[in-house]
């Protein structure tokens, strides 16, 4: 390793001082983001909860769960929801079709949320892979590939974190099983 180079006093306060003010800056972005998207983990799909979308929705539930994502059994049941569809594009940000130029026109906080909402959703289905998800979703929005690999990594991500939360509720609940006797009172 090099050596460190000569500096003087006042170098390295207004370094630190303006190293500081950086960091600073960098948490309130971030603290922009994790307030944005905490909100949207509460609020997601709130408009499926009233009309004009929820008895199109109740009614769809089962037939879109039965279908293949992007068959065209899935996208004919899909195209029957009609006016709660597009009721439900114009009021959730997460959806491409919210705005005029599609995923162009999303920020990274839609693109969170669009991917959080893909992944939950392929959970709905018996045959659901994000990945093929993801690739059809790339070829239907005309995705850049540069956006496509983001998402690929971001869902190698969630998944990583999915099985780390399932090992550790392994752990707790062999934990919780050794002490209290295997009770679940």
């Amino acid at each position: 390793m090099d050596d460190p180079v000569e500096t003087t006093e006042e170098q390295e306060a207004a370094f630190r001082q303006a190293q500081r003010e950086h960091v600073q800056h960098v948490q309130q972005y971030l603290s922009y983001l994790t307030w944005e998207l905490n909100h949207r983990s509460l609020i997601h799909d709130d408009s499926k909860t009233e009309e004009p979308e929820f008895s199109r929705f109740v009614v769809a539930y089962s037939k879109l769960q039965e279908s293949t994502f992007g068959s065209p059994e899935y996208d004919a049941n899909k195209k029957a929801l009609g006016v709660a569809l597009t009721h439900h594009y114009e009021h959730n940000r997460h959806h491409p079709e919210h705005f005029k130029a599609g995923i162009e026109g999303m920020t990274l906080v839609d693109l969170n949320e669009m991917l959080a909402d893909w992944m939950a959703s392929t959970k709905r289905h018996a045959d659901g892979d994000i990945f093929k998800s993801i690739a059809r979703q790339e070829v239907f929005y005309g995705m850049p590939p540069m956006l496509t690999q983001i998402l690929i990594n971001t869902a190698k991500f969630f998944q990583e974190r999915d099985a780390l939360a399932v090992a550790v509720n392994k752990a707790v609940d062999t934990v919780k099983g050794k002490t209290d006797g295997g009770n679940d009172a």
